[in-house]
């Protein structure tokens, strides 16, 4: 039980651990001083690490610091490779954005219309047999539903 408790101990100082586990690790510590001594210097290891180490900068350090950052990070054009292929990769992508944002929308929208064509044929065909007054198929005056604007 020793050697697994140890290996926990680190996380048992800073409350790291599920609850089952800090249950059993506190009951070997009332059971067991080596693993009460080693948590002991876990925990004076941790407290001295917490506190930082006063350290003295040399003058103009950071200005120095901040002079090569800025020039590592300073623009240079790119090459004219790296723009075909950045160039390329956009067209791609935005191609790919269209096919799929737009293809099947216009697909639709498309059989939709050829639809409401032979919708619109047929309204036409019946609007001029109304107003030539005679049914297009017998000679006779045709019927028409109330719903149309009523009969001859």
């Amino acid at each position: 039980m020793c050697s697994r408790t140890r290996s926990l101990l680190s996380a048992y100082s800073d409350s790291e651990l599920t609850g089952s586990e800090m249950i059993r690790i506190q009951d070997h510590l009332r059971s067991c001083p080596a693993c009460r001594r080693e948590l002991e210097q876990i925990r004076e290891i941790k407290e001295h690490l917490a506190v930082p180490l006063p350290i003295e900068t040399p003058l103009g350090l950071e200005d120095r610091i901040l002079q090569n950052v800025r020039a590592s990070t300073s623009r240079r054009p790119l090459s004219l490779g790296l723009r075909f292929r950045l160039v390329g990769t956009a067209a791609a992508a935005a191609s790919f954005v269209f096919a799929i944002w737009f293809l099947p929308y216009g697909s639709q929208e498309r059989t939709a219309e050829a639809n409401l064509g032979e919708e619109m044929k047929f309204e036409v065909a019946r609007d001029e047999a109304y107003v030539a007054g005679a049914d297009p198929l017998g000679g006779r005056p045709m019927v028409l539903p109330v719903s149309y604007g009523g009969g001859p």
